[in-house]
C-alpha cells in the first residue's frame, strides 16, 4: 500500500469520523410514530462526550488540513490546523504544523510566538526545542538558543 493510498484511507476515516460526531451532535427528529423497528438497522449513534466531540472537530479539522496541504494550498492548510489546535492545544504535532504554516506564509514573528509558546509549556518536548533552534538560527538570534 502505498504512502498516497494510506493518506487517503486517514482522510476518509477522519471524514466518517467527523460525519459520525455530526449526526452524534444534532441528533435526528421525526414527526409522527416512528417506524417499526427493523433487526437489521444498527442501534442509534449515542452522544459524545463533550471530550470525544472535542476530538472528533480536532480530527475533522486536522483532515481538512491535510487535505489543503495536499492540493498544496497551504492558507487553508493553516487555517484549518489552527483551528484543531483551539480543541487539541497541546497536540505537539500539530502545534508544529502551525509553525511550519506560519514560515511557509513568511510570518515568522507569529512562528517565533507560538513556537516559544509550546517550548515554554512543554519544556522537555525535544521536537519543539529544535524547531525553536531553527528558527532563532534562522533568525540570526543565536544568544537565544
Amino acid at each position: 500500500m502505498t504512502f498516497h493510498t494510506q493518506r487517503l484511507q486517514f482522510v476518509f476515516l477522519a471524514a466518517l469520523t467527523s460525519l459520525g460526531s455530526l449526526l452524534g451532535i444534532t441528533g435526528c427528529t421525526t414527526t409522527g410514530n416512528p417506524p417499526a423497528a427493523n433487526p437489521d438497522t444498527p442501534p442509534p449513534l449515542a452522544r459524545l462526550s463533550r471530550r470525544d466531540s472535542a476530538t472528533a472537530d480536532a480530527l475533522a479539522h486536522f483532515s481538512e488540513g491535510v487535505m489543503a496541504e495536499y492540493s498544496r494550498n497551504y492558507p487553508a492548510a493553516l487555517s484549518n490546523y489552527m483551528d484543531a489546535v483551539r480543541y487539541d492545544p497541546e497536540n505537539e504535532d500539530l502545534n508544529l504544523r502551525i509553525v511550519i504554516g506560519l514560515l511557509q506564509q513568511k510570518r515568522e514573528a507569529e512562528a517565533l510566538k507560538t513556537a516559544e509558546a509550546y517550548s515554554r509549556r512543554h519544556p522537555k518536548s525535544e521536537k519543539s526545542l529544535v524547531c525553536l533552534a531553527l528558527i532563532y538560527r534562522a533568525a540570526n538570534r543565536l544568544n537565544d538558543v
